[in-house]
């Protein structure tokens, strides 16, 4: 008889017990199970959190330990005018920049033509680089002084190539440190030729070769001339040096980036100003105080972690997931004392991390005195940062017999992970003794079923013939 058929013989819910009785066979087991379950589960996540606070701390140490000297140059004033960085040879000190003209590329434009299909000519394009006296106001070209570091560069426009669009795209492929497009205007399109380089050593010259015979005149190749003997391209846009000064003293950059006229000092000139930027070069001393900002923030939050983990109400009877665990008070006592241990510099100044800037609050938190990390560095940055570098090391391997491969963390995590491994054995030993029990039950209750419908059989048959009997002794 099948577990579904249970009572139907004997008219009993005998599958309705049958599966009480199972169920109070079960209960108990399976509740003591969850609940040590339930309190592995919440150890396991709080050392998991835990570990994930001393390692933000430990990152935070780790920041400390790798600060290196150096300098920054922090600019005021005109700050659109340009940008600064310093580097350790910098002079500490204050830099006053006027920015006066800008450093420009050459750029020289041919008159209009009827479209970028219309054929220019054909020939050589010669083009030199150096330095052009040219009054573009009253167009009047004075001379040409080539720069004798760079050869001039020959481009040959054959007999397929002397459309606009083919003209520039011949010149282009030259590489020849020219960049010529096509612009439209409202006459039509112009090809334009850029020099590559900013500064007023870095004009054009450019020569042609017609193959019109003419090298001079507008017609052919020759309407791309620009020297001493046929200026045919209208200048749009002079060549000249940055103008700028330091401090009073008047300067001269080819280019607008990269210039290094103060030793250790880089500037990147961005506008013309009216008024000065102030440029002061200083030791990075902002770095020390973010990174001890960075500290306090990753202590405070293992500090408040740990106010939640070991928390105990006397009034509720409630406690914390880990109060009383002896790893994390071990943790937390040998974190804390280590702020107030030294390093190896112990005797040459600040010996600690709280004699270095930071201070603690009566809930145990940190917090960064800015007057306090100056008075540290004093007058000689780069002692104090080595005695701040050599602290936070000591101070970060603090956490190694904790969070490292066999710390003690992982070690009760593993031990906790075992654990669960047991009670997942439990469950599937429990599934096979109540499988056993239901098994023996239905056999049982099948069987009492078999019996309770006979006897209700025989009961009927009983009655049904004494009935009868009844009945013929009242005919009779």
């Amino acid at each position: 008889m099948s577990i579904s058929s249970l009572g139907v013989g004997s008219g009993i819910d005998l599958q309705g017990l049958l599966d009480q009785l199972v169920a109070a066979e079960r209960g108990p087991t399976q509740q003591r199970l969850a609940i040590r379950e339930a309190g592995l589960q919440a150890e396991f996540s709080a050392f998991g959190n835990l570990t994930a606070a001393v390692q933000s701390l430990r990152d935070a140490a780790e920041k400390l330990t790798e600060l290196t000297p150096g300098k920054s140059a922090v600019v005021s004033g005109a700050i659109e005018a340009l940008t600064a960085s310093a580097d350790e040879t910098a002079a500490l000190g204050t830099y006053s920049v006027q920015v006066d003209q800008l450093a420009t590329q050459q750029s020289l434009a041919t008159t209009a033509f009827a479209s970028s299909d219309t054929l220019v000519g054909s020939g050589t394009i010669t083009i030199a680089f150096g330095t052009t006296d040219y009054d573009s106001v009253g167009d009047v070209y004075n001379g040409f002084t080539a720069d004798t570091g760079r050869s001039p560069v020959t481009i040959e426009i054959g007999p397929g190539d002397q459309s606009l669009s083919a003209v520039r795209d011949t010149i282009n492929e030259a590489n020849a440190g020219v960049t010529a497009s096509i612009v439209t205007d409202v006459n039509g399109p112009r090809l334009v030729l850029s020099s590559n380089s900013s500064g007023a050593d870095s004009t054009l010259e450019i020569t042609v070769a017609d193959n019109d015979g003419n090298n001079t005149d507008t017609a052919g190749l020759s309407a791309l001339a620009f020297n001493a003997a046929a200026t045919n391209l209208e200048q749009t846009v002079a060549g000249q040096d940055a103008a700028f000064s330091v401090n009073g003293l008047s300067l001269s950059a080819a280019s607008n980036t990269g210039i290094t006229a103060v030793e250790g000092l880089t500037l990147n000139l961005e506008s013309v100003s009216t008024s000065a930027a102030v440029i002061k070069v200083a030791n990075r001393e902002s770095d020390i105080t973010s990174a001890l900002n960075d500290f306090a923030e990753a202590y405070n939050g293992l500090v408040s972690l740990n106010g939640e983990l070991a928390s105990f109400d006397p009034e509720s009877g409630q406690s914390g997931t880990l109060f009383g665990d002896t790893t994390l008070r071990g943790l937390i006592n040998s974190l804390r004392t280590g702020l107030s241990v030294s390093g190896s510099f112990s005797g040459l100044g600040a010996d600690s991390l709280l004699e270095m800037g930071l201070t603690t609050a009566e809930d145990g938190t940190l917090s960064v005195d800015n007057d306090a990390v100056q008075a540290f560095i004093g007058d000689d940055f780069n002692a104090a940062l080595s005695r701040l570098t050599d602290v936070s090391d000591a101070y970060l391997k603090r956490t190694d017999p904790y969070i490292n491969g066999d710390g003690l963390i992982n070690v009760r995590t593993d031990g906790i992970q075992t654990r669960l491994d047991d009670i997942a054995d439990e469950r599937i030993a429990l599934d096979r003794r109540i499988e056993a029990i239901e098994q023996r039950l239905t056999r049982q209750f099948a069987n009492l079923d078999t019996l309770l419908s006979n006897l209700r059989t025989t009961s009927q048959f009983v009655t049904n013939q004494l009935s009868n009997l009844n009945i013929n002794q009242s005919d009779s």
